[in-house]
């Protein structure tokens, strides 16, 4: 069952996700975040930037994480209604260091007649926004599958970010609105 309810993690350093979040409310993933907003004792504190190097990094696994050998790589899904990296308060973004989503580990081996997916995907049903003073970097994986008599198997190892409406803004130098 899908958590039902908005989540917001938050770290003055990276934010790493390594296994799947799937949710009907919205998601916050904010890396790069000052000191006060980190504490527990401050929980209202107003977002500011650590001015640190703080990304989001989404990557799967190796297959041996999983089982302790080879075996079916898995998938990196990150689903929700709103997702939002970095965050946006009184029309003011405080930006992420960078997103990186990289389907690069996996290692599997090809077995007969069994796909192999081992993609790394973050997707909104709504709105995608990313707010970043760093790089966008996805990298695609690689993996293989053996059909057996009469079916087809599929494999895939994709790095993609789905929403329905999109924005990247970059906060850099060079600073670009793409939606």
């Amino acid at each position: 069952e899908k958590f039902d309810h908005d989540l917001k993690i938050v770290a003055s350093g990276d934010v790493v996700v390594k296994g799947g979040v799937y949710m009907t409310g919205d998601l916050t993933l904010r890396a790069n975040a000052s000191a006060a907003e980190v504490n527990s004792s401050t929980p209202n504190a107003t977002p500011q930037n650590s001015g640190g190097t703080g990304k989001v990094i989404l990557e799967t696994q190796p297959t041996s994480y999983y089982t302790g050998g080879p075996a079916t790589s898995f998938p990196l899904e990150i689903k929700a209604k709103n997702i939002t990296l970095g965050t946006k308060v009184g029309g003011v973004a405080q930006p992420i260091a960078g997103l990186v989503l990289s389907s690069a580990k996996p290692t599997a081996v090809s077995t007969t007649g069994v796909a192999q997916r081992a993609d790394v995907v973050l997707e909104a049903t709504g709105a995608m926004e990313i707010y970043t003073t760093g790089d966008i970097n996805l990298t695609a994986g690689d993996v293989s599958a053996v059909s057996s008599a009469g079916k087809v198997v599929k494999s895939t190892a994709v790095a993609a970010i789905i929403g329905e409406n999109v924005t990247i803004k970059s906060m850099g130098s060079r600073s670009e609105e793409h939606t």
